[in-house]
């Protein structure tokens, strides 16, 4: 018995060794491998990978990503996914905005893909998507520092300066300018 106990902790020790475990914004718990081969389905997901310092893990990203990934296949987006695509890749984590289609996750689940959600959308929740990317991809130095600066931005624009805004829908813009 005293063997068999010994075994057990070892294997908990070897897989979280390996391993990271993460509570995504729908406050799942997620378990995921070290330094993950990630698909990024949203263009919020991309920039918060990328701002994390993860840019690396990588394999595909969204349509209408901008932020240096332009070597990088795309695979859609959370709507319009081309799931052949990424199948293929063989991702260990597809990481996407907070949608409540759940039908995204079952689909991946059954090729054995993990599912990350971001946090729901807003100003406030960002530095907090970026941390949990660093989480993810064990880049917690990079995705602090960026989470903090992006804080610091906030907290002056909201000090009173107006905030220029541009809204970008593929070639079409649109913000007072």
């Amino acid at each position: 018995m005293t063997r068999f106990a010994a075994v057990f902790v070892w294997l908990a020790a070897a897989v979280s060794a390996f391993s990271a475990e993460v509570v995504d914004g729908n406050g799942r718990r997620v378990v995921l491998p070290e330094n993950p081969r990630a698909v990024a389905i949203s263009p919020a997901a991309v920039d918060v990978v990328v701002w994390a310092g993860a840019r690396k893990n990588l394999v595909a990203v969204s349509a209408y990503s901008y932020i240096g990934v332009d070597s990088l296949p795309v695979v859609g987006t959370s709507y319009c996914l081309d799931w052949e695509r990424v199948i293929l890749l063989k991702p260990d984590v597809v990481i996407t905005s907070n949608i409540r289609d759940e039908s995204v996750e079952r689909r991946l689940a059954r090729f054995g893909i993990k599912c990350v959600y971001l946090h729901k959308e807003g100003l406030a929740n960002i530095p907090e998507d970026v941390r949990l990317a660093g989480e993810i991809f064990g880049t917690r130095p990079v995705a602090e520092a960026a989470a903090e600066r992006f804080k610091r931005a906030v907290l002056r624009r909201r000090s009173g300066a107006k905030i220029p805004a541009l809204f970008l829908f593929g070639s079409v813009a649109a913000g007072k300018g």
